[in-house]
């Protein structure tokens, strides 16, 4: 059954893509089995839904790749990211009606895994280099430019790693783990808009909340809950020590 609280899914063409006219449109009251996630590090996590219509197969930009998703109660945004993996289905299993789209999202977190590249730094502290890796990426970064929620403490600790080959969501999970119990997140930013009218994505870094524990949803739309890991944003590293026969002990660090 659709929606019953006041959520609703704003499914819209990306503000920066020119292959169509800006589209928008709303589809609260036509889906059905919405889940949504948040995750830690990584701030939205991925998004998943049946959308019943009658037309079900007339193209829709709005639903296509790349486009944007923004699930909102109001003015709070409870899930914001883009469209991966369309799915036209017909199946007789859900309520008789025959064909719909099947549809998922990942957050916009997502937009850190993009344009890996190499860099080296000296002696900088966290902030500067998330900076300059923004600076890099200023042409085709889908992120805010306002970094003032990156790190506001500014801590003095400072680094001189090199990251070949890294994309940014990789190397914010380095330097928060290197300054300590730290956190990374991509969630809307609170005054920005892009061009369609939605919240922009923000970058946010700050020290782990250990003390916020509770958690509020909608009731009304709850039949069932979970609790579980996700691997959303997993980052596992492994670490080899071993004995070379001329140069003595050393290890070997792989983290992807």
């Amino acid at each position: 059954m659709a929606l019953r609280s006041t959520l609703a899914l704003y499914a819209y063409t990306s503000p920066t893509g020119s292959a169509y006219p800006p589209l928008a449109h709303e589809y609260g009251e036509a889906i059905e089995a919405l889940e949504f996630t948040t995750v830690a590090p990584g701030g939205f996590g991925d998004l998943a839904c049946m959308l019943k219509l009658r037309d079900a197969r007339l193209p829709r930009p709005e639903l296509g790749l790349f486009s944007r998703v923004a699930l909102r109660d109001g003015l709070f945004t409870c899930f914001s990211g883009e469209w991966s993996d369309p799915a036209l289905v017909l199946d007789g299993t859900h309520g008789g009606l025959g064909d719909y789209v099947l549809l998922s999202a990942l957050g916009g977190g997502v937009a850190l895994r993009d344009d890996p590249d190499d860099s080296a730094y000296t002696t900088q502290t966290a902030q500067a280099i998330i900076g300059a890796e923004f600076s890099k990426r200023a042409a085709n970064l889908a992120l805010d430019a306002d970094q003032s929620a990156v790190l506001p403490t500014a801590p003095a600790s400072t680094f001189s790693p090199i990251y070949d080959g890294y994309t940014l969501e990789e190397i914010c999970h380095d330097l928060a783990f290197d300054l300590g119990d730290y956190m990374w997140v991509v969630y809307e930013h609170p005054k920005n808009r892009d061009s369609a009218g939605y919240p922009t994505w923000q970058l946010r870094m700050h020290p782990r909340d250990t003390q916020a524990t509770t958690y509020m949803a909608l009731g009304s739309d709850i039949l069932s809950w979970r609790v579980q890991p996700s691997q959303q944003r997993a980052y596992n590293v492994v670490q080899v020590a071993y004995v070379d026969v001329s140069g003595g002990p050393a290890t070997v660090t792989v983290s992807g």
